[in-house]
């Protein structure tokens, strides 16, 4: 049995035919929204074929990070504080120079 894929039925091109297997791993464009897998089964290549469609609404959450100098000061005028961050998020960059900007 063969099977192919098709991301978009407005222009996605197809898959090349390969041989059937349990999984078959897909990349979707990375922006929010429904998305649509279409699939193709068949036996010969040409007839018999089966075709199915899945999707699934992509969701993403947003960092909310939280930062707060010297418990929950409004402002300080010290150069040495403590700064506590904390949120979800999976990478930071963090710079530490004097100066106003």
């Amino acid at each position: 049995m063969n099977m192919r894929f098709q991301n978009d039925a407005t222009g996605g091109a197809r898959s090349s035919r390969q041989t059937y297997s349990v999984t078959n791993p897909r990349a979707l464009t990375a922006i929010a929204g429904m998305r649509t897998v279409y699939a193709q089964f068949d036996t010969d290549g040409n007839t018999g074929t089966a075709e199915i469609t899945t999707s699934d609404t992509i969701n993403y959450t947003l960092p909310a990070p939280s930062f707060t100098i010297n418990n929950y000061a409004a402002s300080t005028i010290l150069t040495g504080v403590t700064l506590n961050i904390s949120g979800s998020f999976m990478n930071a960059r963090f710079q530490n120079e004097s100066g106003v900007r």
